[in-house]
């Protein structure tokens, strides 16, 4: 085996691995794109040679069929019924996003109501058992708590000044 066919098929293991500089990938390029490639190897050019042309298409197709994948008045495809289409799905996507969104919440909502069954609220004589109503008034609790707090803090730090 020759030096250089052995020196390519080592950077064409690093390379398949991932761990090629970009010097050595301008070699590998090189190579493939000359005249004197071991016959062992070709399969590599067309590879090569896509990857040198900074992969226009997907490897294999020739770059004057590229265009007819596109769509448009000049693909033969019409504009009208794919961007229709596509509005449809996104919207299914949404649609099936909130409502597993909404379904989620509906069952942590119920989740939390069992884990408080029988738990009450009273705030000026009045009994609240709606979890809702609850959470809120806990939230109001939890906000005005840190108030104080930090209220305590600031005198604190100003007695000791």
């Amino acid at each position: 085996m020759n030096m250089q066919k052995q020196y390519i098929e080592q950077l064409l293991d690093r390379f398949f691995d991932g761990e090629t500089t970009r010097s050595e990938e301008k070699i590998l390029e090189e190579y493939f794109a000359g005249d004197n490639v071991d016959e062992t190897l070709m399969k590599y050019k067309p590879m090569f040679k896509w990857y040198a042309d900074g992969m226009p298409a997907e490897p294999g197709v020739e770059l004057e069929e590229a265009p007819s994948m596109s769509i448009g008045k000049k693909s033969g495809l019409p504009l009208k019924p794919v961007l229709w289409f596509s509005s449809i799905a996104a919207t299914l996507a949404i649609l099936f996003t909130v409502g597993f969104n909404y379904n989620n919440s509906k069952i942590q909502r119920e989740m939390l109501a069992k884990q408080h069954e029988g738990s009450y609220v009273m705030i000026d004589g009045v009994l609240y058992t709606d979890m809702e109503d609850i959470s809120e008034e806990i939230e109001f609790l939890r906000l005005e708590a840190e108030t104080i707090e930090l209220e305590l803090n600031a005198e604190g730090r100003n007695l000791r000044m």
